[in-house]
């Protein structure tokens, strides 16, 4: 117990009262293994592995003990690393040999029983010594195929005379498989020495490897880059091969890679010049996202996450003399200007967030100032100082960004501010300045304007007055939106770190002082409140600021037609919160009421708190207007559908008034009949009850009452509706489940630009198992549909095809739902790599997140959103088949086809801005 606890100094207590109470004062038995288990454990945590020499000279543990203890620490005379025993849950290298020997041989000897071995086989076990972390074991399997597919296999007793056995030789599925595991054991000689045999096997690199090999060098050093190098996994190496091979090095590859030169810039501008010759070089290829630009970004990121500022500078540096020799830098009367990007005004401020104090880092940012590193904005003070209250001052950050640090920072490094007593990590400080990205973009995209003389001249006073009212001033020479969103920091930044109410009320003088120097305040405020989703800042937090700048407007501004018809023109932008509060002053609902219903209507599905809108809603009789009752209740009833009873408040408020009380808890509850096919869980009764719409839904009391105690599994398509129609012919739908279909697949798959993809499997109830696994993969071209039956037919080709497509730059891959999808093929094929996660996809689009995302609803369903988008929805009758049934009936294959092949129809339809380049 003690042990488990980790207190170290009570077991060796207890070790000398174990020893007391011999007879004789000698030890005669050993630990028991649970002890040494636990022993083990809690020195681990506390890095006491002295204690245990401790013990030995005290004479509390006999010399068996302390090698049980001590067994399989790495070995210091020759380097070598053993895997699982007490200390390191070492396992002796003797062992692990003679477990992975049986296991091939296991494999071999089935040839007995007529079942001869694959090479799936052989990968599964470089996977289970991956997991293991046993390098020396994965050579041992990857020989072991090599003898079996060349000179076949022999037992020392005659028992097993294989021939050779092709079929089992390494391909490039298996090169990937080994790479990643020797990366997974941290061997960089091993995974470089398996990249570079590839081309002494003949067997060509694909981009999957490349991606895998430079994403696993970077996952296995981002957490230190003190302990090793980049050159010691030869990345330079790896972009030279990879140029010659014609394998582009991709934006996030290029991210990978530059990322771990952060402590040496030198290297790493070496590296960027080879990525830029990469970039040129396969131009021909599908690879326009990678420009120079992106390139200095990453550097320069890299610099200053690994908190090398210098370095930094030194990368700045030699980006503008990129600029020069390309011509970009000439600036008036031929004199250079700087050029500089979003990421560079963001992390060369992030640097002078390092220094201990306020005063050291507005020194730091008036150094880049001066050097025209960064533009001479006093925004940028403001950032500093708001963030040093924030870190430093308060120790604790005001927003939502401590739960979400992870997403940002990338290493872990030393932290600014007076990090000795901070207890935040750099994460915290980088989240929060990456989240005013918006900021920094509108920067660059107005840089030549803000970089002007006449616009920055009130600069040098630093005093926040000044600050605000050069924001205003910037609106003649900028844009209207800049000047606001620079404003809008400007503001925030003020009343977010006053700590009293003097400080307050200077606030708000000054804020005033601004104010009265735009040409049409209301319309300046009202820009500066919708610039605030830019910088993060909460619905709530927006509309106090909206009550507060409102109220400074200077009383001579009269709310007139424009300021209403701008309010109209981003009002789908705009949080409830925050139109409520423009609501109050512009009077939206009495100058255009349908449009604000049509408003309400969409912001109650989006938003997470459907009660704010609903609340507005109620406490105003012009929405229970019938027009205006059409407009919302569809809304209404799909939140009900989706399990949102707090909608009920709308149809129970409309019985009170005559021109509804009937209408709408009809309409109502016959919307939400409607969605059942997307919510089948929706349950009118409590409806049809409530309001006494027993006549009108007879059917479907009847249904419930004749209903059997268990769900049916498959419901019958509804004849009355015009679902979406699959535009192939039959002989266009391939079923999948031969060698010949699969290698036809795989030539028309890799030729096409898209390649929509969807999975289905057996539903978990009729499973005997917790989870069913996958049984069909759809594959859809713009030519034909393949179901590839992967529940009786998954083998090695099978695989491979599988593999090539989903890892290839083109086609693209388009999913509805992937997500879910990954999680099941992770289930149902844990040994294919290329389903641990969709970072191992190529040019992947999950269609539901696009709209989710486009939408902004919560929830997003292939029927529905073809029937929104193509006009008809999906037939979803199948869904809930037994897809584990041989054979398919023909219903579930045309199912499959349909259920894949709409969604090419979808993208073509709402044309994503990231697939336009094909």
């Amino acid at each position: 117990m003690c042990a488990k606890r980790g207190d170290l100094s009570l077991a060796t207590a207890i070790l000398r009262r174990r020893r007391q109470d011999l007879d004789n004062g000698t030890l005669m038995e050993l630990l028991v293994e649970r002890t040494v288990h636990s022993l083990g454990r809690a020195m681990r945590k506390a890095e006491s592995f002295d204690i245990v020499q401790k013990w030995l000279d005290e004479g509390l543990i006999h010399d068996g003990d302390r090698n049980a203890l001590t067994y399989g620490r790495s070995d210091a005379s020759n380097g070598r690393e053993k895997s699982a025993g007490c200390l390191g849950y070492e396992t002796p290298a003797s062992v692990r040999q003679s477990v992975i020997q049986q296991d091939i041989y296991k494999l071999v000897e089935r040839s007995i029983r007529g079942v001869m071995p694959t090479r799936m086989d052989f990968e599964t076990l470089v996977h289970q010594c991956r997991k293991r972390k046993w390098k020396d074991e994965i050579d041992a399997v990857f020989q072991a195929m090599q003898l079996l597919g060349t000179n076949g296999w022999q037992s020392d007793d005659g028992a097993i005379d294989l021939p050779p056995q092709p079929n089992v030789l390494p391909t490039a599925s298996t090169y990937l498989a080994l790479i990643d595991a020797f990366i997974c054991c941290n061997a960089p000689e091993h995974a470089w020495k398996t990249y570079m045999g590839m081309d002494a096997m003949a067997i060509p690199r694909t981009q999957a490897i490349v991606r895998k090999y430079i994403r696993g060098t970077y996952l296995a050093m981002k957490d230190d880059l003190t302990t090793s190098a980049p050159s010691v996994w030869h990345l330079s190496d790896v972009v030279r091969l990879a140029m010659r091979d014609g394998i582009p090095v991709t934006h996030r590859m290029a991210m990978y890679i530059l990322r771990l030169y952060g402590n040496d810039e030198v290297a790493g501008l070496t590296m960027l010049s080879l990525l830029d010759q990469e970039r040129s070089y396969t131009t021909s290829v599908k690879h326009h996202e990678l420009t120079y630009r992106t390139l200095f970004d990453e550097l320069i990121q890299a610099c200053v996450y690994a908190h090398n500022a210098s370095g930094a500078i030194v990368v700045w540096e030699a980006f503008q003399e990129f600029e020069c020799r390309a011509g970009n830098g000439a600036g008036r009367e031929g004199r250079t200007v700087p050029t500089t990007t979003a990421t560079i005004e963001r992390v060369l401020l992030l640097t002078c967030m390092y220094e201990p104090s306020l005063d050291d880092a507005l020194r730091v940012l008036r150094a880049h100032q001066a050097a025209h590193r960064l533009l001479p904005l006093s925004t940028y003070s403001s950032i500093v100082r708001e963030f040093h209250v924030k870190f430093a001052s308060n120790m604790a950050m005001n927003a939502s960004g401590i739960t979400k640090s992870l997403k940002v920072c990338t290493f872990p490094c030393r932290v600014g501010f007076d990090v000795a007593t901070s207890e935040h990590s750099n994460g915290d400080l980088f989240l929060a300045v990456y989240e005013r990205r918006a900021l920094f973009e509108a920067i660059e995209d107005h840089a030549p304007a803000l970089r002007s003389t006449d616009c920055c001249s009130s600069l040098a006073c630093d005093v926040e007055v000044d600050g605000l009212q050069w924001c205003v001033s910037l609106a003649p020479h900028t844009s209207f939106g800049v000047s606001a969103l620079l404003f809008a920091h400007h503001i925030h930044e003020r009343f977010t770190v006053v700590r009293d109410k003097a400080g307050k009320v200077a606030a708000e003088d000054a804020a005033r002082s601004a104010l009265r120097l735009a040409s049409d305040p209301l319309l300046f405020v009202l820009h500066a409140l919708l610039a605030f989703p830019k910088l993060d800042i909460s619905f709530r937090v927006q509309a106090k600021f909206a009550k507060m700048l409102f109220s400074l407007v200077p009383s001579d501004a009269v709310p007139a037609a424009h300021h209403r018809s701008e309010c109209f023109a981003h009002l789908d932008d705009m949080s409830m919160y925050l139109m409520q509060e423009l609501n109050s002053v512009f009077d939206l609902v009495a100058a255009d009421i349908v449009r604000v219903a049509t408003y309400c209507a969409r912001t109650v599905v989006l938003d997470h708190h459907p009660e704010k809108t609903l609340n507005f809603v109620l406490t105003r009789p012009a929405f229970f207007e019938p027009a205006i009752a059409d407009l919302l209740v569809p809304a209404f009833a799909e939140l009900y559908a989706q399990g949102v009873a707090l909608v009920l408040r709308y149809i129970r408020a409309s019985l009170a008034y005559d021109a509804v009380a009937k209408t709408v808890p009809l309409a109502f509850t016959r919307l939400v009949e409607g969605f059942a096919d997307e919510y089948p869980s929706a349950d009118l009764r409590p409806l049809i009850k409530e309001f006494q719409l027993h006549d009108e839904f007879a059917h479907v009391v009847a249904a419930h009452d004749a209903a059997l105690s268990t769900r049916p599994i498959q419901r019958r398509a509804d004849p009355n509706v015009s679902y979406w129609a699959l535009p192939l012919a039959r002989d266009r739908v391939v079923f999948v489940d031969s060698d010949a279909a699969v290698d036809a697949a795989h030539r028309v798959l890799l030729a096409s630009r898209v390649v929509a993809w969807d999975v289905e499997w057996r539903p978990d109830h009729m499973s005997i198992h917790a989870k069913s696994k996958c049984s069909i993969i759809q594959l859809a071209c713009d030519t034909h549909v393949f179901v590839c039956d992967v529940f009786t037919h998954c083998t090695d080709a099978m695989q491979a095809m599988l593999e090539a497509i989903v890892t290839a730059t083109v086609p693209w891959k388009v999913g509805f739902g992937l997500h879910g999808d990954i999680d099941r093929l992770r289930y149902s094929f844990p040994d294919m790599l290329c389903f641990d996660s969709l970072d191992e996809w190529e040019n992947v689009l999950d269609l539901q997140s696009y709209l989710k995302s486009a939408t902004k609803k919560h929830v997003v369903g292939l029927s529905r959103s073809c029937q929104d988008i193509l006009g008809c929805p999906l037939d979803k009758s199948q869904q809930t088949s037994d897809w584990e049934a041989r054979p398919l009936t023909e219903e579930q294959v045309l199912y499959a086809a349909a259920d894949a092949y709409c969604l090419l129809d979808l993208v073509r339809a709402v044309d994503p801005p990231q697939m336009r380049a094909l």
